[in-house]
């Protein structure tokens, strides 16, 4: 009999606070952007029939990236999580039950990542990592521990769904 520990599709995106984290370039890069457009002005630099030119010109070397970059890092990483959401929920993963081995836990330094073995399959992961999959060290509360049942659902390496043994 197994318990269920972590399941992808119920869990959801586990480092979603992290978008949160890339919103704060695009207000920087507003406050930055005003900022300089004053001192431009004050300087007279945006005088003349080009003026205005020059600060649209500005605003999008120093807005663009500070807002494209964010949003594709955003949508790539929701993009793997789906797919990998998908993958399990098509049964797309492989099954791999088996003791915990060579337990080695993070330290509540955040080094090493965490790692074990069951049977042939090694996996290694850390809270610090973008990747979708469990993530749980046991210093925050993880449940693996040498010597521990599991059954994994394996996507790539990662760990999809965790289960132990009751």
């Amino acid at each position: 009999m197994y318990r269920l520990v972590y399941d992808a599709s119920i869990d959801g995106l586990w480092y979603w606070p992290t978008f949160l984290g890339l919103a704060v370039f695009p207000i920087v890069g507003l406050i930055l952007f005003s900022v300089l457009l004053q001192k431009f002005r004050h300087k007279g630099l945006l005088r003349g029939p080009d003026g205005a030119v020059r600060a649209a010109l500005f605003g999008t070397l120093i807005c663009g990236p500070m807002v494209l970059v964010p949003a594709y890092m955003g949508y790539d990483e929701l993009r793997e999580y789906r797919t990998f959401v998908t993958r399990l929920s098509a049964g797309e993963y492989t099954i791999v039950e088996g003791v915990v081995s060579d337990f080695t836990p993070q330290r509540a330094d955040g080094h090493p990542p965490e790692s074990f073995r069951v049977d042939s399959h090694h996996y290694q992961y850390s809270p610090y990592e973008l990747a979708p999959g469990y993530h749980t060290v046991q210093v925050k509360g993880g449940v693996i521990k040498s010597g521990l049942r599991v059954r994994i659902a394996d996507i790539d390496g990662h760990i999809a769904r965790l289960e132990v043994a009751q």
